[in-house]
């Protein structure tokens, strides 16, 4: 839990868990070298790392968000997500993406929350967060169960991340982390 409890942009450790997860579920902090980069992510979609990601405009809170995400598919390859994001490089893509294609400013959940264990805060498909980028302050200790939002505000603290509570609707970030994405 150590990734969760420190203020700021880290690279963390590895932690218990991490360390008898299989390698495959482990998050890599270096973008992937063995799948280039989508180029036909579609309307709408931008490629990250080996996949597509999409701004949504519309709200909906935290487990729905993620659910309509999973409503989008890659061929074969499973479904979508919100998105995961493993590095500051990362991190930075998506603020210039929204920056640079006219998205509104504010918060967008992204993938990592607390809500099957409160103060233990995962992506969605159950891997520890390897890089963080908490706002200062948080995460906040409280007994919600918590949505991770990234904020998109021109402040000084554009792309820091900050916990809200999850059923409050807000913008969201998908991505399908194998390729384009194709409504099912």
């Amino acid at each position: 839990m150590a990734a969760s409890t420190t203020q700021g942009t880290q690279e963390a450790s590895p932690t218990r868990d991490q360390a008898t997860t299989p390698a495959s579920r482990v998050p890599s902090t270096q973008p992937t070298t063995t799948a280039a980069p989508v180029s036909n992510c579609g309307q709408e979609w931008h490629a990250y790392r080996s996949g597509c990601l999409r701004l949504f405009q519309y709200r909906k809170n935290w487990v729905d968000a993620n659910r309509h995400c999973a409503k989008f598919n890659t061929p074969g390859k499973g479904n979508g997500r919100l998105i995961s994001i493993f590095s500051q490089d990362d991190n930075n893509r998506i603020g210039n993406l929204r920056s640079s294609q006219g998205f509104s400013q504010g918060e967008y959940y992204i993938g990592l929350n607390d809500v099957n264990n409160t103060g233990t805060y995962r992506w969605v498909d159950g891997t520890n967060a390897s890089f963080t980028n908490w706002k200062n302050g948080y995460p906040k200790a409280n007994d919600r169960k918590d949505g991770v939002v990234i904020k998109m505000r021109g402040d000084s603290d554009y792309g820091k991340w900050q916990t809200k509570d999850s059923n409050s609707d807000r913008r969201f970030i998908c991505e399908c982390p194998d390729g384009p994405c194709a409504r099912q």
